[in-house]
């Protein structure tokens, strides 16, 4: 859809339509309970009604915030209030997440067209993001891994696979640019990532203390861990000016994310936010002017401490042998003892054998899902847990070509933009490279929907601060966008207005 078809759109709409249509549902459900299956007393479905209505009003206002559950959410997560609700009962997590962030992104161009006006913050320019060379990269590399499903020897995973990676993974890369309209977006990103990655760590500490897993139970959660790792960069890339807010962020949020992080028992991510923070030791634009080195060694120490504690007094059944069962394979590869055995072992296996399959099929690979047959010999989801391998594998050397492209494409475009982009979305880079790092370490192509959502976050920054126009007025406390003064036009750096800790 065009900018000039958005905005007559928005112009002519009824929007008494979008506040009749809902209460006409609501009527239609409980008039209709029986022939519906719902089983819900007429309280809880008003409710749950009033409850999905306003949490469609933050998507249509704030739809940035909810990117981070369908980004991390896995595809099976059930909802358990919803049961007793018909077919809203069937709806999983990830389902209701990305429905509603669809949801507000459709009614955000309806009632505003695709730049809603702001006078409190500054306003993008409306011209769309210049569709260059890494976006055409993306659409190459995605008709690559569509044309490999006809002929995958594995058609029931590669279907899912690729259904995945074009509603989701595809869908999030175009919805970056109607999803990010003006300054405000990029913060509401910021926030709903530190909040939702809080009420994970917080749940991941209650279900690793409290024995709700069995004795079978997998005490890892992968995904837990993923977007904990990342709201800790979101905080540490994301300038308060307030100094009793930057405390309660280091001493506070920063600590309960660590425990939260160590209680996911995931090493992925572990080390690749560990990875994170050692780089920003020694690269200028990812600790200047907003991360400190002390910054740096402070969360360093905070995560040792989380480790320490955790593993002394807070884990305990399942949690506790599967921490040492994990601690003692690390320390068995980092010493180079040929007797590892473990997760990690059995990825390593992984790599080796998806080098020796791709040389089955060199130039195009398996096909979507192939890996699954190549090294399993079943048609189900399995996957050799590094992005680039399995790339290599399914559609083979073109296909990582033009995905290696692509990504190359991405870094260029934020290494020429790089002063203004560390100065005004200074997370884009080291959360980038952390988002990366963990898709080469699990997940398959679905799961790794950040990495296609972030590379399009980047090439929209970097474009949005080359055609920022200067804001209205001025944000409280006579700051603009993350604490930085709004530059003139054409300016070519920014003024912290701002420094870290």
């Amino acid at each position: 859809m065009t900018s000039g078809m958005i905005q007559p759109l928005a112009r002519y709409t009824n929007r008494r339509g979008l506040v009749i249509l809902p209460l006409l549902g609501l009527f239609v459900a409980l008039a209709a309970r029986g022939p519906l299956g719902i089983d819900a007393d007429p309280l809880r479905i008003i409710g749950t009604f009033l409850i999905g209505v306003f949490a469609v009003v933050l998507a249509v206002r704030h739809p940035a915030a909810f990117v981070a559950p369908v980004l991390f959410l896995p595809r099976d997560k059930e909802i358990s209030a919803l049961s007793g609700l018909g077919a809203a009962g069937e709806v999983t997590a990830l389902g209701l997440a990305g429905g509603l962030l669809a949801a507000g992104l459709v009614l955000r161009l309806i009632l505003h067209g695709k730049h809603p006006k702001d006078q409190s913050v500054g306003e993008i320019t409306p011209n769309a993001s210049s569709f260059g060379r890494a976006h055409k990269a993306f659409l190459f590399f995605a008709a690559m891994v569509s044309l490999s499903y006809l002929y995958t020897p594995a058609p029931s995973y590669g279907a899912e696979k690729l259904w995945g990676f074009l509603t989701l993974g595809v869908g999030l890369f175009l919805a970056v640019p109607v999803m990010f309209a003006t300054d405000r977006d990029f913060k509401d990103l910021a926030a709903g990532t530190v909040v939702f990655g809080a009420i994970v760590a917080v749940s991941s500490l209650s279900f690793s203390a409290t024995g709700a897993m069995g004795a079978h139970d997998n005490a890892a959660h992968i995904g837990k861990g993923q977007v904990i790792a990342l709201a800790t960069l979101m905080l540490l890339y994301t300038p308060v000016t307030h100094p009793w807010l930057r405390r309660v962020v280091m001493f506070v949020l920063i600590p309960i994310l660590a425990l939260g992080l160590v209680s996911a028992e995931t090493r992925g991510p572990l080390f690749s936010l560990v990875f994170v923070l050692f780089l920003s030791f020694f690269v200028q634009h990812m600790r200047s002017p907003l991360v400190t080195r002390r910054q740096m060694a402070i969360v360093a120490a905070v995560l040792v401490c989380a480790m320490s504690l955790l593993s002394m007094f807070w884990f305990y059944g399942t949690a506790a042998a599967k921490f040492q069962y994990k601690t003692a394979e690390t320390l068995a590869l980092l010493e180079g003892d040929s007797e590892a055995r473990g997760t990690a072992v059995q990825r390593l296996g992984y790599y080796s054998a998806a080098i020796d399959a791709s040389l089955q099929h060199p130039f195009t690979g398996w096909g979507i899902g192939g890996w699954s047959m190549a090294y399993w010999r079943q048609d189900e989801r399995q996957y050799p847990h590094n992005l680039l391998l399995e790339v290599l594998v399914e559609q083979g050397f073109l296909g990582l070509s033009l995905l290696t492209f692509f990504l190359l494409s991405v870094f260029r475009e934020l290494r020429s933009s790089m002063t203004e982009t560390a100065g005004r979305l200074p997370f884009l880079l080291p959360c980038g490279i952390y988002l990366l790092s963990i898709a080469m370490f699990s997940g398959d192509l679905d799961d790794s929907r950040f990495v296609w959502f972030w590379c399009g976050l980047t090439l929209e920054g970097c474009a949005a601060v080359h055609r920022w126009r200067p804001a209205a007025g001025q944000l409280k406390n006579g700051n603009t966008m993350y604490g930085f003064t709004q530059p003139s036009a054409g300016a070519a750096s920014l003024s912290p207005a701002t420094e870290g800790l």
